[in-house]
């Protein structure tokens, strides 16, 4: 199977040695493998958004585990989670690693610029809020995502 590559607005955290995704819908996926060595899976099916982070690969796509750290967003619908824009499921997925780097690994600080952060986290409580981006906000965060891509070293 073709892996597509990570987004460029998460590849410029540096948190990532390997990224794919995120990619397909219905589910919407992403793997990973964090520079601590942890591996990373997301996924938005049904009505849940999850991300899972584990030693292992297997583990992280296991539903049993063991997990390090996971994370869930209830949708409206069972529909919407697997429809959700993939710029938006990156901005979730940078809120939660963010949140496990600084509980687990504060020595290894994000790349991108602290507004930038800020905004993504901004936006990300404004969907959780609503269930739902307008059209200014879509348009928010496509911007903020495409400047922080554009940051990579």
């Amino acid at each position: 199977m073709h892996m597509p590559p990570g987004h460029p607005a998460l590849v410029a955290t540096g948190w990532f040695t390997e990224l794919y995704g995120p990619f397909g819908g219905c589910p919407v996926q992403l793997l990973g493998r964090l520079s601590t060595g942890e591996h990373v899976y997301f996924r938005a099916r049904e009505g849940k958004v999850t991300l899972s982070i584990a030693y292992s690969e297997d583990d992280a796509t296991s539903r049993e585990g063991p997990h390090l750290a996971d994370y869930q967003l209830g949708m409206k619908t069972t529909e919407d989670a697997g429809l959700l824009p993939h710029d938006l499921c990156a901005a979730i997925v940078f809120v939660w690693v963010a949140a496990y780097m600084k509980e687990h690994h504060d020595s290894c600080p994000c790349r991108l610029s602290q507004a930038a952060a800020d905004k993504l986290q901004a936006l990300v409580e404004t969907y959780i809020i609503r269930r739902e981006l307008d059209e200014e906000d879509t348009s928010k965060l496509t911007r903020v995502l495409q400047a922080a891509g554009q940051t990579q070293q």
